[in-house]
């Protein structure tokens, strides 16, 4: 299986997450690696890892007060927040290190903070780079403290006041700064190239919560079936919509290279037929008969065309999770449970397309499954067991001598933790940074 060499690649790459204050966990900063396999017990953190990746999405995409009223309508508003039985005002802290294709890391932070019984409030955010060579620290491009924002400009070497709203000037700070002089472009830009590359990775961060599937007969007489067994309005496919929705739009871009970012189309059938036979000959995209909506139908050899209302729950994850990893949109992927309805051997075929598309941008999984585990190639440089703790969620690695060790025991990772020796191998605890990232 080739890609084509010419296809489009994400611009940029976001490389660590800071998390502070979000329900269960208090402290924690991850690395972000090709692919990043999350295990642990329900209420760990795991999820609260994910719900992070979304705010910061949203903190990209939501302008004024359209973000502080998703807070609240979405993520439980102040219940969002970690906080002590003593504390009346609690804290959240968001953030991110990302490439932004200059070779220096830049470091986004937000950070909110809710008093009882009132809406949360942006009290600061942050965007710095470095340090350069001969700087001892990094250098800021915009700082913002409650109502008070400004932004650096390079030409003149000094700070500049800008405007700021309720929201998050990451979705709100437009080309902000013109200046006479003989070099005009050089005037900000750092906050005119910044600013719009690290929007863009935020925005195209995707989570994907578990689908639902279940067929119109196991549902109550009043619940209508999930909108992925149903055919799809007729338009063009931008992104997989959560729960499989534009399914149908979809495998049409696939099948007929539409987008310029998927995969070659003989590659998506023969994973397709690795995960659900060799029986399987073609995806058909068929037109309603009133028009203006089409449908999935699976043509098999011996049985004919299949709709996926016609699929079983395990068939249909994997035609949603193949659509997702093939089309090849988004700067991170990010799954909660994919493993939920597929067969063991399906598992093993999930981690290969997940394995593919991680070459492209960070890939998680978050999963309760050992045999997904077993199913990995490189366990040691991906996996992240999270525990949860009093003072809040702790994260371990394994320890690569203690997992050599176990794996000439056993057939992988999963089996080994499914034996009991999980508390041997995951040794090397993810160290919290001290306290929250250095504000430029």
């Amino acid at each position: 299986m080739t890609t084509p060499p010419d296809r489009p690649r994400p611009a940029g790459k976001l490389l660590r997450l800071h998390i502070q204050g979000l329900r269960v966990i208090d402290n924690l900063e991850l690395e972000l690696r090709p692919m990043n396999v999350f295990i642990g017990d329900n209420g760990s953190g795991k999820s609260s890892v994910l719900e992070a990746l979304e705010l910061l999405r949203k903190a990209a995409t939501l302008r004024g007060d359209a973000f502080i009223e998703e807070l609240a309508r979405a993520h439980g508003g102040a219940r969002l927040f970690r906080r002590g039985p003593q504390s009346a005002t609690a804290r959240l802290v968001l953030g991110v290190t990302a490439d932004l294709g200059r070779n220096l890391p830049y470091h986004y932070q937000l950070t909110l903070e809710a008093e009882r019984g009132r809406w949360p409030q942006i009290v600061a955010e942050h965007l710095h780079y470095g340090p350069e060579p001969g700087h001892a620290k990094p250098l800021r491009v915009l700082s913002r403290q409650g109502d008070k924002a400004s932004v650096f400009v390079q030409r003149t070497k000094s700070l500049r006041s800008v405007p700021v709203d309720g929201g998050p000037m990451l979705s709100g700070l437009g080309t902000v700064i013109s200046e006479d002089g003989d070099d005009p472009g050089d005037a900000a830009q750092d906050i005119n190239e910044a600013l719009p590359r690290l929007r863009e990775l935020l925005t195209g961060i995707r989570v994907h919560p578990p689908a639902a599937l279940s067929p119109t007969w196991t549902r109550a007489p009043q619940e209508s079936a999930p909108a992925i067994r149903g055919p799809a309005t007729v338009r063009p496919a931008r992104t997989v919509e959560r729960g499989g929705s534009n399914l149908p739009n979809i495998y049409h871009a696939l099948r007929n290279q539409k987008t310029g970012h998927s995969w070659p189309w003989r590659d998506v059938l023969e994973y397709l037929q690795l995960g659900l036979g060799r029986e399987l000959r073609d995806v058909l995209i068929e037109p309603s008969p009133s028009g203006g909506e089409f449908s999935i139908a699976l043509e098999w050899d011996g049985v004919g065309t299949l709709t996926t209302s016609e699929l079983s729950d395990g068939q249909l994850a994997y035609l949603y999770w193949v659509a997702v990893l093939a089309f090849g949109e988004g700067s991170l992927l990010a799954f909660d449970e994919p493993d939920n309805h597929l067969h063991p051997a399906l598992v093993g075929r999930l981690v290969d397309l997940a394995v593919r598309a991680s070459e492209e941008r960070p890939v998680i999984l978050c999963t309760h499954s050992d045999r997904l585990l077993d199913a990995l190639g490189d366990p040691l440089a991906s996996v992240v067991l999270f525990e949860r703790a009093q003072e809040g969620t702790r994260a371990f690695r394994p320890d690569a001598e203690q997992l050599q060790h176990w794996l000439e025991k056993y057939t992988g990772l999963g089996t080994a933790r499914a034996e009991g020796y999980g508390s041997m191998i995951f040794t090397k605890e993810v160290e919290a940074p001290r306290s929250a990232p250095e504000e430029a």
